[in-house]
């Protein structure tokens, strides 16, 4: 079995080079990996740090089969990196399967040999690694609970992974057909509707340095896995204007009734009412008329398709080390 793990770097190449012979040590401890040829490919999205200063401390690999270098010609940001090598290892299948993986020590390399079990478990089938036990702050872990509840009203889907996955061959070329997960990974494998399954994790702990995750990157990642299912949500926005249209114009009649059918009604209020609800039916009015036309925006502009369109924002690829050649 042929198995590649892709991970995105950017300048963090102290990092890389733990995770590297991390990955080695356990590749070379656990039988899971016995029959199982390892290969990884790092993302260099758009570095301004050189690779080339820690190369030298990538030598003495035993168990890695290969080891490569994807340098993309700017930074696109981890879910468009992964999107980028994905499409790549696409165009040449040499391998039974793709682990997907962040550099920095988040993502156990442990955990690798889980994903390969559930695999050979499930069959084909794209195993995620669902963390149960998250290390953040209190602040961050409520931030994250409110995402997934949006996420959840909005779209009516549930979101409980990240990038930490393995994907099968056989479903990767129809992966990268997809053009949703160019935004947002975990959320275009949803939208994919190919096959999944979860296995629990805990998350690790950084290798180097502090996490780049913050509040305002936390919103811009929440909202690109909302934008995923975009036309979903303006449906659902839709009908809930449509909803309050119709409330706005049966109180309106109502009050209207109340105030000339009845003796109740102080003197100007039922006209603030009335103007109250008109109101709202004005801007749900409006609001509707705007998520059509988001509708069909998105149903007729070209999409992005990863698997055609990647190669302009890759620069080079090279063989940093090869098994052959260190025999």
């Amino acid at each position: 079995m042929k198995v590649v793990i892709i991970t995105p770097v950017f300048n963090d190449w102290e990092s890389f080079t733990v995770l590297l012979h991390r990955i080695d040590q356990i590749a070379l401890s656990n039988p899971i990996f016995d029959n199982v040829e390892v290969s990884i490919m790092a993302i260099d999205d758009g570095s301004t740090l050189s690779y080339k200063k820690h190369s030298s401390e990538w030598g003495g690999l035993q168990k890695i089969n290969l080891l490569e270098i994807l340098s993309l010609n700017r930074n696109v940001g981890h879910q468009k990196a992964i999107t980028i090598a994905l499409a790549s290892i696409s165009r040449e299948p040499l391998y039974d399967a793709v682990v997907i993986m962040d550099s920095d020590g988040e993502d156990q390399p442990e955990d690798i040999s889980k994903l390969l079990a559930r695999h050979l478990e499930s069959g084909e089938r794209i195993v995620f690694a669902q963390r149960k036990k998250r290390s953040e702050g209190v602040v961050f872990v409520l931030l994250y609970k409110i995402y997934k509840l949006v996420y959840r009203v909005l779209t009516g889907f549930s979101i409980s992974f990240g990038n930490f996955c393995l994907i099968p061959q056989k479903l990767l070329k129809r992966l990268v057909n997809v053009s949703e997960i160019w935004n947002h990974f975990s959320g275009g494998v949803i939208r994919s509707k190919l096959p999944i399954t979860t296995i629990e994790t805990n998350r690790g702990t950084r290798f180097c340095g502090i996490s780049k995750m913050n509040l305002t990157t936390l919103i811009i990642h929440g909202l690109s896995a909302i934008s995923v299912q975009i036309d979903i949500v303006a449906v659902r926005f839709l009908l809930i204007s449509i909803i309050l249209i119709l409330f706005s114009i049966i109180s309106i009649l109502v009050v209207v009734g109340v105030k000339f059918l009845t003796a109740y009604a102080t003197p100007g209020w039922a006209s603030t009412v009335v103007f109250g609800f008109t109101m709202i039916v004005m801007q749900a009015f409006f609001v509707s008329l705007f998520l059509v036309f988001i509708i069909l925006t998105y149903r007729t502009q070209k999409l992005f398709i990863p698997y055609y369109d990647y190669e302009k924002y890759v620069d080079f690829k090279v063989t940093i080390a090869a098994k052959e050649s260190r025999d």
